[in-house]
């Protein structure tokens, strides 16, 4: 009873003190009033003259002293030919004290993956006669079923076909899709979405157009118009996408089990990958610089290829940079210090010369030479090929392998990758995917 009689004061007591907050506010909002409406009038005089003044004595414009913002200093640097003393830039968790030099290349990306709508399933309705999916927008595209005729004009989308054993619909495809070998034998009506023939692809009289994002919409709307037929706009490249579209692809080609099989595939090794580095300390992961296919052409956050980076438990070295692709700077990467540098290489012959000359360049290149992975041999190349598309998972687990070798000693990624050819693809994996 007594604590109950407390509880109600010591709410009075709050409600009093509340109130009485509430009625003090009162009382001083009307005594400024009259103070905030002298002061507002001072201020719309003070404007009034100081306009009257620009228009006599100020009517020319000026040219500031100022560089433009989006001036670059030119780095000044020399770098030096031997290993950088150890300082807090070179700790993999520490940010960088200056950011990475930008050219006029990085520019920002076209697209970044926030853009796109979140992804669990692009499979809006489903029946026996047709099959409405998402493309990477957002948007509804009915397909009529049966598809008998598929023009791919995208090479991740043309892997797919195949490995669903869709492939003998594809009747068309771009110079990109060479895998597998298979896909040899279609004629191409396309350099790339970005440039396809119409006539050909018409001639072609397809009951399925599938392009990526380089498909420019004036030529989707002829495509659609000539043809009456929908044109699909999806990526193989968004790996939150992949599975979703391999399903899709499933429904629409009436391949359902064996998109399952391959979704399944896929899972294992990424479930894998992730099992094995769940207990990953943040000192444990390595500063990892990644290359594209030039010289400095990195990756940040924005970037499709970080999320790979972090996967495979490293620390991405260009994570904080403003635009999804920046060229850094040689000073930069040399004053980070990176742990591990994955380089990689577009290369349709996946000829291990090409992979051993690219790595040889890494190491003796100025502004790596002197590094702690140039010092420990923890240079790596990898294959386009195994950074998107049903073949990611392989990248990941090859990426997660060199980050981390005694957590993966027991695992194979090139014996996974044959397996994984062998079994969707009916084909021998040939070739050099990664190296060392």
């Amino acid at each position: 009873m007594h604590e109950n009689t407390n509880k109600n004061r010591t709410n009075l007591t709050i409600s009093s003190e509340i109130s009485l907050l509430q009625t003090r506010n009162q009382r001083s909002l009307t005594l400024k009033k009259p103070i905030i409406a002298f002061i507002l009038a001072a201020l719309i005089l003070a404007s009034s003259l100081y306009g009257v003044y620009s228009l006599i004595y100020m009517a020319s414009p000026s040219t500031s002293s100022l560089p433009p913002s989006n001036s670059t200093p030119t780095p000044t640097q020399t770098l030096p030919t031997t290993a950088p003393t150890q300082s807090a830039t070179s700790n993999p968790a520490a940010a960088p004290t200056t950011p990475p030099t930008k050219t006029p290349e990085s520019t920002t990306s076209s697209r970044s993956t926030s853009s796109f709508y979140p992804i669990e399933t692009i499979i809006t309705e489903q029946s026996p006669s047709y099959v409405i999916i998402k493309d990477v927008y957002g948007n509804d595209v009915n397909v009529t079923l049966p598809v008998n005729r598929v023009v791919s004009i995208t090479s991740g989308v043309t892997e797919i076909m195949y490995a669903i054993g869709a492939g003998d619909k594809v009747v068309g495809r771009d110079s990109y899709s060479v895998f597998p070998d298979a896909a040899l034998q279609v004629p191409i009506v396309a350099q790339s979405s970005a440039s396809p023939n119409t006539e050909l692809i018409v001639d072609l009289k397809p009951d399925l157009i599938i392009a990526d994002t380089m498909l420019s919409n004036s030529t989707k709307a002829s495509l659609q118009a000539y043809l009456g037929v929908p044109v699909l706009i999806q990526s193989a490249t968004q790996s939150d996408l992949v599975v979703p579209l391999v399903k899709a692809l499933g429904a629409v080609m009436q391949k359902e089990q064996n998109a399952q099989e391959l979704v399944n595939f896929m899972n294992g090794v990424t479930n894998l990958v992730a099992d094995r580095l769940k207990n990953l300390s943040e000192n444990q992961k390595p500063l990892v610089y990644y290359e594209w296919n030039k010289a400095w052409y990195s990756t940040s956050s924005l970037g499709l290829p970080h999320q790979m980076i972090v996967d495979a438990g490293g620390i991405n070295l260009a994570a904080n940079g403003t635009v999804a692709y920046p060229t850094l700077s040689p000073e930069y990467v040399y004053e980070r210090n990176p742990d591990k540098i994955i380089r990689i290489l577009s290369d349709k012959a996946h000829n291990i010369t090409d992979f051993q000359v690219l790595r040889q360049e890494v190491m003796t290149r100025t502004g790596l030479v002197g590094t702690k992975a140039v010092q420990n041999q923890e240079v790596y190349i990898l294959s386009s090929a195994l950074r998107t598309g049903i073949r990611n998972p392989i990248g990941l687990l090859t990426m997660a392998k060199w980050l981390h070798p005694t957590l993966f000693a027991d695992v194979d990624p090139v014996a996974l990758h044959s397996e994984m050819i062998q079994k969707f693809f009916k084909e021998s994996l040939t070739g050099t995917y990664s190296y060392p």
